[in-house]
C-alpha cells in the first residue's frame, strides 16, 4: 500500500507545492523585486509590519490602476507616477529607499540604501495635493515649534541656547 491509497486528494496539490518550492520564490502580482527582498525577512522579523501592508490599499492596487480610477475615488492625485512603478504596488522599497540622499537615517541594508522615516516628501511623488495639505496643517511643525518654545525647553531640560530662530509659521515663536 502507498501513501496515494490513503490519500489520493492530497498527492497532486503537494506535489504541485514541492515542484513551486524548488523553483524558488514566485513573485506576487506587482511587487517590485526589491520589495519581495524586503518582504522575505521582514515577514519573520516584523510580522505585524508586513500584516499592516498586506492589508492595506498600497499593496492591493497598482499605480497604473489607481490612475484609472474615476477621479472622485482616486487616492492618488498625481497626473503621473514615478518613473518605473506604475505596474507594481506601493512596498517597503518604493518608499523605504525613496530620496535616500535627503534623509540622515539612510543606511545600506542588503544591497539597498534604505531609511525608516519615510517623510511626506516622499509621499509628494504619489500624494502632491495631500502634501501641501500636510505642510498648512500646525502638527507638521509640531517638532519645529516645541524645540523653539521655551516653556518646553525649560520643562524637558533642554537649555536655550540663544541660537534658535524664528519659526517660518508663527513670527513670534522660536524653532531650531
Amino acid at each position: 500500500m502507498t501513501l496515494s491509497t490513503f490519500f489520493p486528494p492530497l498527492i497532486a496539490p503537494a506535489a504541485a507545492a514541492l515542484v513551486l518550492l524548488a523553483a524558488g520564490p514566485v513573485r506576487s502580482a506587482g511587487v517590485s523585486a526589491a520589495t519581495e527582498q524586503c518582504l522575505g525577512c521582514h515577514e519573520a522579523v516584523t510580522p505585524g509590519i508586513v500584516s499592516d501592508w498586506k492589508v492595506s490599499r498600497h499593496s492591493k492596487m497598482t499605480l497604473s490602476e489607481a490612475l484609472r480610477t474615476p477621479a472622485l475615488e482616486r487616492r492618488v492625485p498625481a497626473a503621473a507616477v514615478p518613473e518605473g512603478q506604475a505596474e507594481t504596488v506601493v512596498g517597503c522599497a518604493e518608499c523605504h529607499t525613496r530620496n535616500a540622499d535627503r534623509h540622515p537615517d539612510t543606511f545600506e541594508h542588503n544591497g539597498h540604501r534604505v531609511h525608516i522615516v519615510v517623510s511626506p516628501e516622499d509621499c509628494a511623488a504619489c500624494h502632491p495635493v495631500e502634501r501641501e495639505q500636510y505642510a498648512g496643517n500646525l502638527m507638521a511643525n509640531a517638532h519645529g515649534n516645541l524645540q523653539g518654545n521655551p516653556v518646553y525647553r525649560s520643562r524637558h531640560g533642554i537649555p536655550t541656547s540663544g541660537t534658535e530662530r524664528p519659526s517660518p509659521r508663527f513670527p513670534g515663536r522660536r524653532a531650531l
